[in-house]
C-alpha cells in the first residue's frame, strides 16, 4: 500500500509511515537519526529496510565508512523498496564499496546500475547522488558520473569545500539547491538540506563548454527540469496550490506536520523552499508560524509568553508568595521580564528546566526558602514539563502548601493519566490545547504518534492547521476543523485563547473561568 509521498507497509498488523524521499536526501539531525533507529527495529520490515539504508548512507557521508557499509549491506533488499529508493540503495552500496575498495561489490553494483532504465525516478536518484559526491554530471549520460575511483584515504566529509572534479567532455557543471519531487500522483514537495555555512548556495547557468565545478559551501542536489512555467492565477483556480516555505529549519516540526497532513489528507499542495517561482498562492514562515495570503499575514504562533504570564498570575491568585519560575531554552529573558512585572506582589527564583542538574538548582531553592512554602510555575513543551513535574513537591519545604501552575503547549492523556497523572493531580495548567477536548485532535495525535513514534507538540498541530487554512480558502465548506484551539480566522487575525485547567485526577481536568 502506498500513501502519497510516504512509505507505508503492513507487517504484523502494524502500519509504519515515513517520508522516505525526505530522509533519503536530507542532512539528518539527531531527531531524524533517533526516528530512523526506532524504525530500524520496528516490526514493519519494509520500514526497517528503508530506514537501514538511509542510515547507512548517512554514516558513510559522515565518514563512518565501516558502520555505514555494514548497514547498507544488511538492509539491501529490493523487495522492500519503491523504484526511487531501490536505485538510491544500489548507488549507496556502490559508493560505500568503492570507498571501501571492495572491488567485487563495485563490479556487481556497476553492472546492476548500468542495466537500469533511466526513467524519471532513476535520473533523479543519479543526479542527487552525483551532486552529493560533487561529481560533474553529463546531461547526455547522467550515469557516467559513477565511473570513478577514490584516493587511498578515508572519504572527505560531505561538508568539505573542495569538490571532486573530473573533466568529462560535453559536461555542464551545475550547482543547485537540493530538492525532492515525489511522483505525479503524490503532492509535490521540495525539500532543502540544512545549510552548513552562512554562504548561500549558488546556482550555475548551463554553458556549452566544459566548466569545472567551483567550491560549494553545502552538499548540492540537482533539481529535475521544470516542465511548466507557473502561471499567475488566483488561489484555488489551479489544481495545485503553490506555497513558498521560509525558515523551515527554525521549526522543523511545522514542516514535518505539513508534509504529513498533505499526505494524510491527499490534498494537492506544493511546498517550495527555493523561492524562485514567479507566483505563490501562499507564503509560510515556519520560524514565526505565520502565513501570508493576498498580502495579509496571519500569525498561527502559540502564545508561550502569554501563557507563562497567565500561569504566574494564576499562581499569585492562588496565594503563592515565593515562586520558582522554570523556563525552557530561549525564554530566559521572557521569564525575567514576567518575574519583574510582579515586583512587590511575589518573589521569583528562575531556572532553566533543561539544565542537566536542574535538581541541584531545586535543592538550592529549597534551602533558600528557609521553611517557607515554595510554589512553581513551569513553562515548556509537555515533554519538558513532565520531566520536572515529579520533583516539584519533593523539593518544596511545605508540599501541602505548594501551588503548582504549569504553562504547557499541549496537554495530552499522558499528562493526566498513568504515572504522571498522579504527580499532576491537584495542580493547574495553562495551555493552548487540551487534546481530549477535540475528537479530531485526538485522532490526529493518535495517528501521528503511531506513525512517528512520538507525540505531537503544538507546532505539529499548527503545521496541520496551515494546510487546513489553505483548504478552507479553496473550499469554504470543507468540514475538517482546526486542531490548535483556533476559534476564528478573519481579516489577518487568528483567535486562539489559552485555557486554565485544574487537574482533578483520574485523567480528568476541569476548565476554570477566565
Amino acid at each position: 500500500m502506498m500513501t502519497a509521498g510516504c512509505f507505508s507497509a503492513y507487517a504484523a498488523d502494524e502500519l509504519v509511515i515515513f517520508n522516505r524521499e525526505y530522509y533519503a536526501v536530507k542532512d539528518l539531525n539527531s531527531t531524524d537519526i533517533w526516528k530512523l533507529k526506532e524504525l530500524l527495529i520496528s516490526a514493519d520490515k519494509g520500514a526497517a529496510k528503508n530506514a537501514g539504508v538511509i542510515l547507512g548512507r548517512h554514516y558513510v557521508r559522515q565518514g563512518e565508512l565501516d558502520r555505514g557499509y555494514k548497514l547498507l549491506k544488511e538492509n539491501l533488499d529490493d523487495s522492500y523498496f519503491d523504484r526511487f529508493m531501490r536505485i538510491n540503495a544500489h548507488l549507496w552500496v556502490y559508493d560505500a564499496a568503492l570507498k571501501s575498495k571492495d572491488d567485487d561489490i563495485v563490479k556487481i553494483e556497476k553492472e546492476y546500475l548500468a542495466k537500469e532504465t533511466l526513467d524519471d525516478k532513476a535520473d533523479k536518484a543519479f543526479r542527487i547522488y552525483c551532486s552529493q559526491e560533487k561529481l560533474n554530471i553529463d546531461s547526455e549520460n547522467v550515469k557516467a558520473c559513477i565511473n570513478r575511483t577514490v584516493p587511498d584515504k578515508k572519504p572527505e566529509s560531505v561538508f568539505d569545500l573542495k569538490p571532486v572534479v573530473k573533466a568529462v567532455p560535453s559536461v555542464t557543471a551545475v550547482a543547485a539547491v537540493p530538492v525532492v519531487v515525489p511522483s505525479p500522483s503524490a503532492p509535490v514537495v521540495i525539500l532543502p538540506e540544512a545549510p552548513k555555512t552562512a554562504m548561500a548556495p549558488r546556482v550555475a547557468e548551463e554553458k556549452p563548454a566544459v566548466q569545472p565545478a567551483e567550491p560549494a559551501p553545502t552538499p548540492e542536489i540537482i533539481p529535475e527540469p521544470v516542465k511548466e512555467q507557473p502561471v499567475k492565477q488566483p488561489a484555488g483556480t489551479r489544481g495545485k496550490v503553490v506555497v513558498n516555505v521560509l525558515n523551515s529549519f527554525q521549526n522543523p516540526e511545522i514542516v514535518e506536520a505539513m508534509l504529513y497532513t498533505i499526505s494524510r489528507q491527499k490534498v494537492s499542495v506544493e511546498l517550495d523552499f527555493k523561492g524562485d517561482k514567479s507566483y505563490y498562492d501562499y507564503v509560510i514562515d515556519a520560524g514565526s508560524a505565520t502565513i501570508t495570503s493576498n498580502g495579509t499575514t496571519y500569525s498561527f504562533a502559540a502564545g508561550r509568553k502569554e501563557n507563562m504570564k497567565k500561569a504566574c498570575e494564576l499562581a499569585v491568585t492562588m496565594g503563592a508568595k515565593l515562586i520558582v519560575l522554570g523556563y525552557s531554552e530561549g525564554f530566559k529573558d521572557t521569564a525575567a521580564e514576567i518575574a519583574d512585572s510582579f515586583k512587590g506582589t511575589a518573589q521569583f527564583m528562575l531556572f532553566n528546566i533543561q539544565e542537566k542538574d536542574f535538581q541541584g538548582r531545586m535543592r538550592e531553592f529549597k534551602n533558600k526558602a528557609g521553611g517557607q512554602p515554595l510554589s512553581y510555575v513551569i513553562s515548556g513543551t509537555q515533554e519538558q514539563v513532565l520531566k520536572v513535574l515529579p520533583f516539584l513537591k519533593y523539593y518544596s519545604p511545605r508540599p501541602d502548601k505548594t501551588v503548582i501552575v504549569n504553562a504547557v503547549d499541549t496537554v495530552s492523556k499522558k499528562y493526566v493519566t498513568g504515572e504522571y497523572g498522579e504527580f499532576a493531580k491537584n495542580t493547574y495548567v495553562v495551555t493552548d490545547l487540551v487534546v481530549s477536548e477535540s475528537a479530531a485532535a485526538e485522532t490526529f495525535a493518535a495517528d501521528f504518534t503511531k506513525d512517528f513514534n512520538k507525540a505531537p507538540v503544538i507546532s505539529d498541530f499548527i503545521g496541520h492547521d496551515f494546510i487546513q487554512f489553505i483548504e478552507k480558502n479553496r473550499n469554504p465548506s470543507a468540514g475538517n476543523e482546526y486542531l490548535s484551539s483556533i476559534k476564528e480566522v478573519q481579516k489577518g487575525s487568528v483567535k486562539r485563547e489559552a485555557g486554565a485547567y485544574r487537574i482533578i485526577g483520574g485523567g480528568k481536568l476541569t476548565k476554570m473561568e477566565n
